[in-house]
């Protein structure tokens, strides 16, 4: 498992399509950077990411290559989606899963409230 920014999942993807790998990537787009929501700033502007369109990436980058690509917004279409990617192991599967800007798990957000408060003891 593997954890990287938008830049660097883009370089990956290209070198992983182009070896003819077949991973299964989920991509958590929650439209910006969670930690640094969660530390200061919620709703500003340099939070955001620019959207892009995950799952027409691999045809962009090796349209000869078959790939299975599935875009989720709820519970139900996620679990979908990952029952219908172990049909396809024979290719790269890529799934994204959108969350709202301000989830994160319970951990995340008291590391988030800490750092803040040590922030703002300095």
């Amino acid at each position: 498992m593997s954890s990287v920014g938008p830049s660097e999942a883009i370089q990956e993807l290209a070198t992983i399509l182009h070896r003819d790998l077949h991973p299964i990537i989920v991509i958590i787009n929650n439209a910006g950077y969670t930690i640094e929501r969660q530390i200061q700033s919620p709703s500003a502007v340099y939070q955001d990411i620019t959207p892009w369109d995950w799952t027409a990436l691999p045809a962009a980058f090796a349209p000869q290559v078959p790939v299975r690509t599935a875009s989720a917004g709820t519970v139900g279409e996620l679990s979908t989606a990952l029952l219908e990617v172990t049909r396809t192991p024979d290719r790269l599967v890529l799934v994204e899963a959108k969350l709202e800007p301000l989830s994160a798990p319970a951990l995340l957000t008291q590391l988030g409230r800490a750092t803040a408060q040590a922030n703002h003891r300095d």
